[in-house]
């Protein structure tokens, strides 16, 4: 089923003891990773071949990331870190009902065609295969389109129903905007993100459980590598279908308004929707730069339920990651992150 087998043996001190945790039961530590089975990585054109070492993610100066079971472990660390004994079993034991239940659904939906929408089957299949490899976080289920690269190699998820609805240009907007991931972003190293030290010491000291902090890293990163894809595209001289683009998100949204007026008085929550509008500020920023859109515009008819001065602020700190953002995904989700972090706690 894709999920990986660790070999782990009791953890010991420097001393060569045994180390205990708080209910007297020996800490245990991944030794050796075994093989997990995977999908087949299409070839890249009529006649290539793809060799085994191909579907594991580097750069120049990064180690490379193995598979998913690196995801599993980081995942594994974090719930325990996030809850106590208790905690963790009630979560695994949820979670096996969860993937029972989404199973089911995503099975019967498939059987019936036309039963649900093509949105809905989507949503059901991203779901599916998200709870199928560990992935926590959530929000691209409603995306137009969507890119991933979970099992190393770049995949696209079109949703038909919602592109539909856009003008010709946004759609071939949309579409090359997905394409552009896959250039940049089409290895598994772009979705294994470590949360540095000091954010999780100010998260903790702010009452940002574990959970939160992870949605609001994964945010930071959607909205980073949605700057670095316009700035590819605009480079290419792709700027009509990307302002199109561009202009079918920075419309108000009903949900939106609702999950501002639950969260302005809450400042972990006010951190949450803050990141979540980065996917649509930080690129609209860069055509701005670049004289195709007015950005406090568009953001003030997207934004116009919020009260003026958080409207400001929620812009001047999007403005302000924007303007510092280099060439590294990593560095510049790591500063987006410690940057919203600081801001907002």
């Amino acid at each position: 089923d894709g999920k990986p087998v660790l070999k782990t043996e009791p953890k010991r001190d420097e001393q060569g003891n045994q180390v205990l945790d708080a209910q007297g039961q020996p800490v245990m530590q991944v030794i050796e990773p075994l093989e997990a089975v995977y999908e087949p990585v299409a070839p890249k054109k009529e006649g290539d071949t793809v060799q085994e070492g191909e579907i594991l993610a580097q750069t120049d100066d990064k180690p490379p990331f193995m598979d998913m079971r690196v995801v599993w472990a980081q995942r594994k660390i974090a719930r325990e870190q996030a809850l106590d004994d208790i905690g963790v079993r009630f979560s695994e034991a949820a979670e096996r009902v969860a993937w029972a239940d989404w199973k089911q659904n995503y099975e019967a939906a498939v059987e019936v065609p036309g039963s649900v929408s093509d949105a809905e089957l989507r949503t059901l299949g991203l779901t599916h295969k998200k709870t199928e490899l560990g992935i926590g976080t959530g929000g691209d289920e409603a995306y137009i389109c969507s890119h991933d690269a979970w099992r190393g190699f770049p995949r696209l998820l079109v949703c038909v129903e919602r592109l539909r609805v856009l003008s010709p240009m946004a759609r071939l907007g949309t579409l090359r905007h997905e394409v552009a991931h896959t250039v940049l972003h089409g290895a598994l190293v772009y979705y294994v993100l470590r949360i540095p030290q000091d954010c999780l010491e100010l998260a903790e000291a702010n009452g940002v459980h574990m959970t939160l902090l992870q949605q609001v890293l994964y945010y930071c990163a959607i909205a980073v590598k949605d700057f670095e894809v316009t700035t590819l595209l605009l480079s290419r001289g792709y700027n009509e279908c990307q302002v199109a683009y561009a202009e079918a998100h920075f419309v108000r949204s009903d949900e939106d308004e609702i999950a501002w007026l639950l969260a302005k008085r809450d400042p972990p929550a006010r951190l949450l929707f803050f990141s979540g509008e980065l996917k649509t500020l930080l690129p609209g920023w860069r055509l701005e730069t670049a004289g195709l859109m007015r950005l406090e515009e568009c953001a003030g008819t997207m934004l116009s339920y919020m009260e003026p001065h958080e409207r400001g602020k929620l812009i001047g700190t999007a403005v302000s990651i924007a303007k510092q953002l280099g060439e590294d995904t990593h560095d510049n989700t790591r500063l987006a992150l410690r940057h919203m972090l600081r801001q907002q706690l």
